[in-house]
């Protein structure tokens, strides 16, 4: 169990460390997994290049205090996309062993709309450049993403679904409910105990 590799937990908008993880954290370390956060400067307003920036900077600081080569990583909405900017954009794959991604608008989500002044609002739009170039990036991490059959703030929710990833319908939940809720956890750890194959062209839909 102590042996490991560490957990970042990487927030969406204003995740701040002392009120956005509390009961997921509770659970890896109770799974024992050592965690760790991320927060970004401007609440994650800014490009998500910047916030991948700092993603990454956070990961080379958890690998030198652990002493371990590689870490997981669970991001949440926003969150999310940052971790795939960090691993498809960064180079990064090499020091990350597996990710997961929660209500993550991977295909976008039209409530960005409300909040174009935001640069990653922009490039949150369904179709947006920055969007479609991800798309474009190979994937050699393997990727869990669970999302909510019901989420208000990513729409339609089936734009929370991953196409390269081993996907988790949750049917209740919502938006902020998948960071309570055991069946989002579950797939998760078990993710990361198990990784699936990321070169496998066999992806599967699960909903509990």
């Amino acid at each position: 169990m102590a042996d490991r590799e560490p957990v970042v937990l990487v927030p969406g908008f204003s995740g701040q460390d002392w009120v956005y993880w509390n009961l997921f954290r509770q659970r890896l370390e109770r799974d024992g997994f050592p965690v760790y956060t991320v927060t970004f400067p401007g609440l994650g307003l800014q490009d998500i290049t910047t916030s991948g920036a700092t993603l990454d900077d956070r990961v080379d600081e958890v690998l030198e205090a652990t002493g371990h080569d590689q870490v997981n990583l669970v991001g949440h909405s926003l969150g999310g996309l940052v971790i795939r900017e960090l691993v498809q954009n960064r180079g990064a794959d090499g020091r990350v062993r597996a990710c997961a991604t929660l209500g993550t608008p991977h295909q976008g989500t039209l409530t960005s709309v409300m909040a174009l002044v935001c640069p990653a609002c922009r490039q949150m739009l369904p179709g947006s450049s920055y969007l479609r170039e991800l798309g474009d990036r190979p994937l050699s991490v393997p990727f869990v993403n669970v999302y909510a059959s019901v989420d208000s703030l990513v729409v339609p929710y089936g734009n929370a679904c991953f196409p390269p990833a081993e996907n988790h319908r949750i049917r209740l939940g919502g938006h902020w409910g998948l960071l309570l809720r055991n069946a989002a956890y579950r797939p998760i750890v078990e993710g990361f105990q198990d990784p699936p194959d990321p070169r496998s062209t066999e992806r599967r839909t699960v909903v509990d």
